[in-house]
């Protein structure tokens, strides 16, 4: 059975392109067609990707509906006073990640329809080592040393975009649960929740680990969305799974299946209120591991989230942007907040409540329009349901943690960023009794 997925998925992918819309841009999944070709005789800094435009045939590619993208991504980082003694340790963790993208209405005219593959290289450790078993993981970077693909997926929209229908191999978070202004920040959990992360088996599906599901999502209105997916139960551990392509699609493994309702407002260039956005979510996991806390295998799990995204200030608007993202009259220039907030039953669940929020302010320091400052805070809470049983309150304590993270990202080319980051860290591991910690580092991210 995987062999033949396998064989129709490439099939699929062989005659696919395009993309659908995302929310925001993804550290992992460059979006090319944001940008405007780098003329040759542009100097090297100037270019949109490093390599620039390949003599002309990244730009006929284009053209034809092929895609080809590529970048590197790492962080260092440093745990100081983890164990009382003031000591620090250095991690570093990378991916490199690279892929194709088609657009087969440009290719043979199959209008609407899309496909994609992606593919890392992970490599490095993680702070958790030092941090004895964070909840709250502090680098979104961080993985099992491997060779794996994340995406491997066929899409097809009608009704000009307004239903959009995907299947293949692909994560959830890449367009649930999510906010337009958390995915600046290193924390894990601000991208991904641990609500979600600390329950799910595996994880759930999120980078670096993706698995076969279907999504569909229906937008009736400019102001409305509605999805929803479902996709295998059990993504499995790294170690596990370190290549992808561990498929196993039947009852005992269950399925994780999640929808979501998102609300938008203020969206037009003509419209002088400021933007935003409401989502909200419930999610099911069945399966033999649905529940992390039961001794056997024939319970389940659910539970349910809020994400809110407001702009609160928004510098002087400008005739035209360059970026897709920001209508013509709109600046993006300015102070965007966020808020989530979710949870599970107690006595099924590692985590029973979750909370993050934060600021992020666009092109605060003059002449550095692009760049992006923010400061985020993040709260998970161990299930009573946990705290009970020995196993879990030794590995993870009986209490809670929270993360305070502050950062800058910094554009240094249209293909360059350098992330400064500080995290402090309350009850690594939600063990109160564990000395918190800072975290210092940063990030370095490169498009090919």
């Amino acid at each position: 059975m995987r062999r033949s997925l396998l064989v129709a998925l490439g099939i699929l992918f062989t005659w696919a392109g395009g993309l659908w819309a995302q929310d925001t841009v993804e550290i992992l999944r460059w979006q090319q067609d944001d940008f405007v070709s780098s003329p040759p005789a542009m100097p090297w800094w100037d270019w949109d990707a490093a390599t620039g435009d390949w003599i002309g045939s990244r730009t006929k590619l284009q053209d034809k509906g092929v895609e080809i993208f590529g970048g590197y991504s790492y962080t260092i980082q440093s745990a100081i006073s983890t164990d009382g003694s003031g000591g620090a340790e250095g991690i570093y963790s990378g991916i490199l990640d690279y892929g194709v993208q088609l657009d087969l209405e440009k290719l043979i005219g199959w209008q609407g329809a899309s496909a994609q593959t992606l593919w890392l290289w992970i490599h490095g450790n993680a702070i958790e080592e030092s941090l004895r078993d964070d909840l709250l993981i502090s680098s979104d970077l961080a993985g099992f040393d491997t060779f794996r693909m994340l995406d491997l997926w066929f899409q097809q929209n009608l009704l000009d975009d307004r239903i959009s229908l995907r299947v293949g191999q692909f994560t959830a978070d890449s367009e649930f649960v999510r906010s337009a202004y958390s995915g600046v920040f290193l924390n894990r959990s601000l991208s991904w929740p641990a609500f979600l992360a600390a329950n799910l088996p595996g994880g759930g599906p999120s980078v670096p680990l993706a698995t076969l599901g279907v999504r569909l999502a229906v937008q009736p209105t400019d102001s409305l969305t509605l999805q929803s997916a479902i996709f295998q139960g059990n993504v499995y551990d790294q170690k596990i799974n370190p290549h992808g392509f561990l498929w196993n699609l039947n009852g005992d493994v269950g399925f994780f299946l999640i929808n979501e309702a998102q609300f938008r407002w203020h969206l037009s260039a003509a419209d002088a209120g400021l933007p935003g956005q409401m989502k909200a979510g419930f999610w099911v996991q069945t399966g033999q591991s649905a529940n992390p806390l039961a001794a056997t295998t024939s319970s389940a799990t659910f539970g349910g989230y809020l994400v809110f995204d407001q702009m609160l200030y928004r510098e002087t608007t400008f005739e035209g942007t360059k970026s897709k993202a920001s209508p013509p009259g709109l600046s993006p220039q300015g102070l965007g907040w966020f808020g989530r907030i979710g949870g599970a039953p107690p006595e099924s669940s590692i985590v029973e409540f979750y909370f993050d929020t934060g600021l992020v302010y666009t092109g605060l320091i003059p002449t550095r329009d692009a760049d992006r400052a923010g400061v985020a805070f993040a709260y998970g809470q161990l299930s009573s349901g946990a705290s009970e049983i020995p196993t879990f309150r030794d590995s993870y304590g009986d209490g809670f943690q929270m993360v305070l993270e502050a950062t800058y990202q910094a554009q240094i080319t249209p293909w360059m960023t350098i992330q400064p980051n500080m995290q402090f860290i309350i009850s690594p591991g939600s063990k109160l009794s564990h000395d918190n910690a800072v975290v210092l580092g940063g990030s370095v991210a490169i498009r090919f």
